[in-house]
């Protein structure tokens, strides 16, 4: 997804609580701009989450991440 058709969509919902990205042909975390997408979203929405398998990346990306989104989300790993 674009960043232009993402930007559209937040916006079309103002009092947006959670976004969720959850892939269901792929993982979210291996598309090119997740980070920017991740970014865009923090912006329109209280929480974000993440499903995720996690075995791509490296830790330092992953770490990267969990700084990213300190301030809005609470990490949990679920087995």
């Amino acid at each position: 997804l674009s960043l232009e058709k993402l930007e559209y969509r937040l916006k079309q919902f103002p009092n947006l609580e959670t976004v969720q990205l959850c892939g269901n042909f792929g993982d979210p975390m291996v598309a090119g701009n997740i980070i920017e997408s991740i970014d865009l979203i923090k912006q329109y929405a209280k929480r974000i989450q993440i499903h995720t398998n996690g075995s791509m990346r490296n830790k330092e990306w992953w770490a990267d991440l969990a700084i990213r989104l300190q301030d809005i989300n609470h990490i949990i790993r679920n087995f």
